[in-house]
């Protein structure tokens, strides 16, 4: 069965540099990833399959820039299951380094309410892992859930951007650059990492940087590309939360 990943990165807005990359299901068995979305118990059903592919790929990125840090997606029902904990052994088995790799998990569904999740992203954090909630402000969101996830990372959805930007032409730049700072700075002093999605232009990134985000991503600072294919981008900067750079 075909799996195919796509790579975008994610880049230190201090140093301009490339420290880590998404990992983006755009494939399963000849679906594209729209179809596989209206179908989300396949991503239970291939656990294992996508586990493995996300295996084969992370050495591939890791080869060409070793200390990179990799965001994987998983869905809520995947980390539910018993199973879960098992499957990212399969990056352990595979000699990947666990403390590079980022669990990415959506906060909107109401799913850090969920008992099993919090119980299996807290095993994975003592494997070594990150946690890191994906879409933060999309939907459900409350300060509650980075308590109970206690996260590494999170990633603030490009609508806290695009309200800030909106705030920033009604009410003046500096008045939208603050709204954002202040959400920024609530999660910083919980003592997490800062990406802001959804970067498209040269002002949003400016405006970003100015209010205090750590990490960025969006088309402006790279879009999506196939892993097989593209050339090794040069890591200066090596990034894992709670880690010691080497």
């Amino acid at each position: 069965m075909s799996v195919v990943y796509h790579q975008q990165p994610i880049i230190d807005l201090k140093s301009r540099n490339i420290i880590a990359y998404e990992l983006l299901l755009r494939d399963l068995a000849g679906l594209s990833i729209m179809e596989v979305n209206l179908r989300p118990e396949l991503f239970v059903q291939h656990m294992a399959l996508l586990v493995e592919a996300k295996a084969k790929y992370i050495k591939t990125i890791l080869s060409r820039n070793p200390g990179s840090a990799i965001f994987l997606n998983f869905t809520p029902n995947q980390i539910a299951t018993e199973s879960f904990c098992d499957a990212i052994m399969i990056f352990k088995d595979a000699d990947i380094p666990l403390h590079q790799i980022a669990i990415e998990v959506t906060e909107h569904s109401e799913v850090l309410r969920s008992g099993s999740v919090l119980r299996n992203l807290k095993t994975a954090k003592a494997e070594g892992l990150m946690v890191a909630i994906d879409d933060y402000g999309s939907g459900y969101s409350s300060p509650m859930s980075i308590i109970r996830a206690e996260p590494d990372i999170v990633k603030l959805d490009r609508a806290f951007l695009q309200e800030a930007l909106i705030q920033s032409r009604e009410a003046g730049f500096h008045i939208g650059r603050r709204v954002l700072s202040r959400i920024i700075r609530f999660l910083k002093d919980l003592g997490v990492k800062v990406v802001v999605e959804g970067i498209e232009n040269q002002r949003q990134l400016e405006f970003v940087t100015e209010a205090g985000a750590d990490l960025g991503q969006g088309f402006f600072l790279g879009k999506p590309s196939d892993i097989t294919s593209t050339k090794a981008n040069v890591i200066k900067d090596s990034f894992w939360v709670g880690q010691q750079a080497v």
